[in-house]
């Protein structure tokens, strides 16, 4: 179900980057946030990830840290450390929570374990963006299904 834009809305960078290696996770959050109105571009791996980055611009990078190619961590790095990508919120997530510290030191601004219901998502994407969009609040209300 696609939001529609209502009239005199504010055009506004609502381009979510998700990297990750499995298409399942990949497609789970092109719907979850499409429908929470936020345009969604996809890379399979870090290398992938940075090229896109230039195309897109993205508002925030959700992104796995094990990866083939480019791993998450090393392209962390290279997002952060970049003077015209560095202030782009970055969220890595992973089935292995113990790279949370890793995570965080390579410069991601937050950190979420696999699998995460889809309040904490919402939450953390209010947080990390700014944006107080009405279908991520509602969203973050708990008015959709709780696992992604």
């Amino acid at each position: 179900m696609k939001r529609k834009k209502k009239s005199g809305e504010q055009m506004e960078n609502k381009t979510i980057l998700v990297v990750d290696d499995s298409s399942c996770f990949r497609t789970l959050m092109i719907h979850v946030l499409d429908f929470m109105g936020y345009r969604v571009v996809t890379a399979e791996d870090g290398a992938d990830a940075l090229d896109k980055m230039e195309e897109c611009h993205p508002l925030l990078v959700l992104m796995d840290v094990e990866m083939p190619e480019l791993g998450g961590l090393a392209a962390c790095r290279r997002i952060k450390s970049n003077p015209a990508t560095r202030h782009i919120p970055i969220l890595m997530v992973s089935g292995n929570s113990d790279f949370a510290v890793g995570a965080i030191d390579a410069g991601a601004d937050d950190f979420l374990a696999k699998p995460f219901s889809l309040d904490t998502l919402t939450a953390r994407l209010r947080t990390l963006t700014g944006q107080n969009d009405p279908l991520v609040m509602a969203a973050h209300a708990g008015l959709y299904g709780r696992t992604a």
